[in-house]
């Protein structure tokens, strides 16, 4: 990441700057070995005494520090989209969160991003605004949610394996004033979002990481009737590995280039679905966009309806069918049923077979009052969508390893992602 040599002014509190020598050496130690992990939890909030179903669907958080001294949080994990941001104060319009909002005048580190920096050249989100050399941004996202505040930085710090501290100085984030988490209900909400994707301003380039990886844990709660609500509370932890930590094996796929607004987003390639062994359809062209932000996997409108069609036909020889919200539903007396009788679904992706798991596949919903009743994991995408989305719920219990040197992805589901 290239910066502009400029004095600091608009600090988030007075403080004696560090010299742009002392700055760069820094930053540049900081990244000799980037070898470091962060937390992935399923916080208590993501349950459904908070939030509903599409909320408890989705819902990874990665903890870290910000400032000095180190101000411990979580966001939420989304390799969609590349602004990290928190909600901080002063508070214009901000949402309930379980821990206490950042507040930028107590780090020594913090400072607004001058007007004439680089980065504030981002006309996507943000814009100088030489009344006060600030540089205001807004990120929204396609589901109507948005952050609003003031581009900032500060020093990050996360721990490597050996439980020495790594700091980051001069991190590029976003402190929102004025946030919207778009999911309907009320409740506690993650303090920030978490941008994993290859823009400039993400996490990954920002610190100039070649490699990550990350294992999602499998939902235990959602496989079966909620019998207390203890179970929901436990909380299911690994990693989100970086540089030299990165678990990235298994088998490989290219990382598919796109020349649009989605250039830097993580796409493969995907060639088919099967159900039941099944070859349902054979495709070129469409491509798979791999979205922790997605709660759930999506296909375009046309393979989706076929796909559905197809599995209609072979479920109802096996199970009775539900339609709950339009979501494809079988009715079974006990998750293990699901387990033993029902067909895999198989995504043919460029280079190997990805066969989910019936818990990667099937979800159970607490959103009816019909026993026993488990939906399909997967949606179907607007009209005029062309690729497909393999959301969260369909990435968990797999190892995914990111090289972005060489462009390539990796699944490997030998790592168990549920160790505590």
């Amino acid at each position: 990441m290239s910066y502009r040599k400029l004095k600091r002014t608009n600090q988030c509190t007075e403080r004696n700057e560090m010299t742009d020598q002392e700055r760069i050496r820094l930053f540049h130690d900081s990244l000799r070995a980037p070898n470091f992990t962060m937390l992935i939890d399923r916080k208590s909030y993501s349950i459904r005494d908070y939030l509903p179903l599409t909320a408890l669907r989705s819902g990874y958080m990665v903890s870290y520090e910000i400032g000095t001294p180190r101000f411990v949080t979580y966001s939420f994990m989304d390799n969609g989209s590349f602004l990290t941001w928190l909600q901080c104060k002063p508070c214009k319009r901000c949402y309930k969160q379980e821990k206490p909002i950042f507040d930028p005048t107590s780090s020594l580190t913090c400072s607004k991003l001058p007007c004439l920096h680089l980065e504030c050249y981002d006309k996507r989100i943000s814009k100088c605004d030489d009344t006060d050399n600030t540089c205001p941004y807004t990120y929204s996202y396609a589901d109507g949610g948005y952050s609003t505040g003031y581009l900032s930085t500060d020093t990050i710090t996360t721990y490597r394996e050996n439980g020495s501290i790594a700091q980051y100085p001069e991190f590029v984030f976003g402190c929102g004033n004025d946030n919207v988490f778009k999911v309907n209900g009320a409740g506690m909400y993650p303090p920030g979002i978490f941008g994993l994707n290859r823009h400039e301003l993400s996490f990954v380039s920002q610190l100039g990481i070649g490699k990550f990886s990350f294992c999602l844990p499998q939902r235990k709660g959602l496989l079966g009737p909620r019998r207390n609500n203890a179970a929901f509370r436990r909380s299911y932890s690994n990693s989100l590995r970086f540089g030299k930590a990165a678990l990235v094996q298994g088998v490989k796929t290219s990382m598919q280039k796109v020349q649009d607004s989605y250039k830097n987003h993580y796409f493969i390639g995907l060639e088919g679905i099967s159900f039941d062994f099944e070859r349902v359809f054979d495709w070129t062209g469409p491509l798979m966009l791999l979205d922790t932000g997605n709660s759930e996997s999506s296909l375009p409108a046309y393979i989706y309806d076929k796909l559905i069609d197809v599995m209609r036909k072979r479920i109802e020889e096996l199970f009775v069918l539900e339609t709950v919200k339009g979501e494809l539903c079988v009715k079974a007396s006990k998750w293990s049923d699901l387990k033993e009788l029902m067909p895999a679904l198989i995504f043919h992706i460029a280079g190997f077979d990805y066969k989910l798991s019936i818990e990667n596949t099937w979800f159970y919903d607490h959103d009816v009052d019909l026993d026993g009743v488990y939906c399909l994991a997967m949606q179907r995408d607007d009209p005029g969508v062309t690729f497909a989305v393999l959301g969260a719920h369909q990435m968990q219990s797999i190892n995914i390893g990111i090289n972005l040197v060489d462009r390539e992805i990796y699944f490997d589901t030998t790592i168990d992602c549920n160790s505590d």
